[in-house]
């Protein structure tokens, strides 16, 4: 099995989290896209945060004063080392839960944050199955005119196909924000006093440019694939009669208008 197939994996999350009990965050800062979020933020929205892991992005949400925060991540362990950070904020919830199966009621979001989520999903062995189950559940949680955040590491060309393989209306807007060259696997965004702190080693792991693009690469390819296979099962679709809905990022579902997902490359 290769590293980003691992990605895809329970028991590698639940070995990861295990060894480096800390928070982290993928990608990139909250800082760098809470522009694209915050305009969809307004008044008492609840927001759900799925595949969280030990991100630091419910905790900076509620301290920005969006208190309806809902992070959830399928590895238990998570829930357990962000429990003092979600004490001291009782308005905030840690669930442990499968993406692909929400235990929420249809149209009880405003705002879905998915940050790596879409990705390491497409890197199982039954990637696109998974998304097409996960893009459901969050199309059907999300309100009338809600708004899935998405920031990948892929653009559009490897995105999008994405959505168009699964039978609902998204309208979708595509961002891109720069990122700094980190860890695909592991990236940490610290504090200037974490950065100086000698326990760095137990947060992020060091790894070489030639290691990382290999990384990137194989990912990539992984996506490239699947975009494909997203294609082939759309033109079978409507080969069969199925009509063909827009694909956007803001749900357009059987009621009205959804709003425009974001989707932001890094």
């Amino acid at each position: 099995m290769t590293d980003s197939q691992n990605y895809a994996e329970k028991s590698y999350w639940a070995a990861r989290y295990a060894q480096r009990p800390s928070m982290f965050d993928f990608y990139v800062r909250y800082e760098n896209f809470r522009h694209l979020v915050e305009p969809h933020l307004a008044g008492s929205v609840r927001v759900l945060l799925p595949g969280s892991g030990t991100s630091r992005l419910p905790i900076q949400l509620h301290d920005d004063g969006f208190e309806n925060v809902v992070a959830l991540d399928y590895v238990p362990l998570c829930r357990q080392i962000m429990a003092p950070e979600m004490e001291a904020r009782p308005s905030m919830q840690y669930l442990t839960m499968d993406v692909t199966l929400l235990d929420f009621e249809s149209e009880s979001f405003d705002v879905i944050v998915d940050k790596a989520l879409l990705d390491t999903l497409l890197c199982g062995f039954d990637n696109l199955s998974a998304v097409q189950r996960y893009l459901r559940e969050a199309h059907r949680v999300l309100r009338e005119a809600g708004v899935l955040v998405i920031v990948s590491h892929s653009g559009e060309d490897t995105r999008l196909p994405v959505f168009d393989s699964v039978a609902l209306s998204w309208d979708v807007t595509h961002t891109t924000i720069p990122k700094p060259l980190v860890d695909v696997s592991f990236s940490q965004a610290m504090t200037p006093a974490e950065e100086a702190s000698d326990d760095n080693d137990m947060i992020a792991e060091d790894i070489d440019e030639e290691t990382l693009a290999a990384l990137l690469e194989e990912v990539e390819t992984k996506a490239a694939e699947e975009a494909k296979k997203a294609k082939k099962a759309k033109k079978s679709k409507e080969g069969k009669g199925a009509s063909k809905k827009s694909h956007k990022s803001s749900k357009k579902g059987e009621k009205g208008e959804k709003k425009s997902k974001k989707k932001s490359k890094k």
